[in-house]
């Protein structure tokens, strides 16, 4: 079984749900910047990159600690007087994808046992074998929608070496509630336990919920610094105001996050949001001390001379206010197609799980109740009988506490989406007779 979704050179794929990435694809800014290849295919990338990772942290709202705290909330208390004491501590390293950041930690810093949450990214138990350490699991529960609880706490007592969470979660989407993270943050610093946060699906879980969250009847936990966001009387264009409003929110879910654990490391990629994956494009953010060894870990001109076009892009477009455009239309599809895509598949009589981000988990409660018969699905399971239509979807059987019959999509445009409910339902009807051998 893959480790990822995405395989789509040894598959004919027509339509690709197995991987979660903007569905508006790359912005025209980045794609025009790359339709020359004859200015930039015959060199060498930078080696230095010290001044791309300083607007990197000015592109992330590091710039304005101050400004930030007070207007969120955050005046007098302890959080903003931490943030304020170690705001110039706070630097960033660029990778090629997050994925080799977080393989070149656990090579550098060689943790002996690592503590995850699980089911969750399976990139995290595959770095974790490539150095043979141990994993500490603990299950999240099926009824409560996999969504990390309070039990947690108990884990950190173990005294792991390397604490790895999503946020929000791979596969399920659901976000960490404010508080628990805060309690889990707050004892691993104490422990003095290094703590990976991995925040690759936040951005693009902000622009879901930015302008379609007051009016969204699925959403249960809104983080309080979004719904502070969201309660904000400003008078800009409501285009420009929604794209401002998420990436504050995101600078400020960062600061506060290192306000609890001042030893955290945010793992971070343009990949998803941008719909960039093939460029390879990640961040590290931590303190300067915590860096530096993983530093020196990575090989020379670990950015491509595309990821690095296409970084400087995106410096221009935020800095020229292009990305207002692009995370408001990203932010309206997302809310419109993932709404149109639960209910579907609810009707259809599949298990949905509460999710909060691009994508959505749910069960086949027919191939379940197989499996617990030891009856083989063959050519009747969804994976298989989508592939003899070309569509490929991401088959979460190899994700640790899930098993087969469960599967998570990405949210597509209306049209790709319409596609697979449709598919989805001649499916259901076919195999009302019973399922069929291979």
């Amino acid at each position: 079984m893959d480790l990822h979704g995405g395989n789509i050179y040894q598959l004919p794929v027509a339509l690709d749900f197995s991987v979660n990435v903007n569905p508006l694809g790359p912005p025209v800014e980045i794609r025009k910047s790359l339709t020359r290849p004859e200015d930039w295919l015959s060199c060498y990338p930078k080696l230095d990159h010290s001044e791309d990772e300083k607007k990197l942290l000015q592109f992330l709202g590091f710039s304005k600690v101050r400004e930030v705290s007070d207007r969120w909330g955050m005046q007098n208390s302890a959080d903003a007087a931490i943030l304020e004491r170690d705001r110039l501590e706070v630097r960033a390293l660029l990778g090629s994808g997050a994925s080799e950041l977080l393989m070149t930690y656990v090579l550098v810093k060689r943790p002996r046992r690592i503590l995850l949450a699980e089911p969750s990214f399976y990139g995290y138990r595959h770095a974790a074998r490539a150095i043979g350490a141990e994993i500490l699991s603990y299950p999240l529960r099926e009824e409560e929608d996999f969504l990390l609880d309070e039990g947690f706490l108990e884990q950190i007592d173990l005294k792991p070496d390397l604490i790895l969470l999503a946020n929000p979660n791979n596969p399920n989407g659901k976000q960490i509630r404010e508080e628990v993270l805060e309690k889990i943050l707050k004892k691993a610093a104490r422990h003095q336990i290094p703590v990976i946060l991995d925040l690759c699906f936040l951005p693009l879980h902000l622009m879901l919920y930015g302008d379609a969250v007051c009016e969204n009847p699925d959403i249960q936990d809104k983080p309080a610094l979004l719904s502070a966001v969201l309660s904000d009387q400003e008078s800009s264009q409501e285009s420009t105001a929604v794209a401002l409003r998420g990436q504050r929110v995101y600078a400020a879910l960062l600061k506060r996050y290192f306000a609890w654990h001042g030893g955290l490391l945010l793992l971070g990629a343009f990949t998803k949001t941008f719909a960039i994956p093939s460029l390879r494009l990640g961040y590290l953010l931590g303190k300067k001390e915590n860096l530096s060894e993983i530093r020196r870990g990575l090989p020379e001109w670990n950015l491509s001379m595309p990821a690095q076009i296409a970084l400087e892009e995106l410096f221009a477009m935020e800095g020229n206010g292009g990305l207002a455009a692009y995370f408001q239309e990203t932010g309206q599809m997302l809310a419109r197609e993932s709404r149109y895509l639960r209910k579907s598949l609810s009707r259809l009589g599949f298990r949905v799980y509460g999710g909060e981000a691009n994508f959505i988990l749910f069960a086949d409660l027919a191939e379940r109740e197989w499996d617990q018969k030891g009856i083989s699905p063959g050519k009747t399971s969804l994976c298989q009988a989508l592939m003899e239509e070309k569509v490929l979807i991401r088959d979460c059987g190899n994700y640790q506490n899930l098993e087969r019959g469960y599967y998570r999509i990405a949210v597509l445009s209306h049209e790709k989406n319409q596609t697979l409910i449709r598919l989805l339902d001649k499916i259901r009807r076919e195999r009302e007779k019973g399922p069929v051998q291979a």
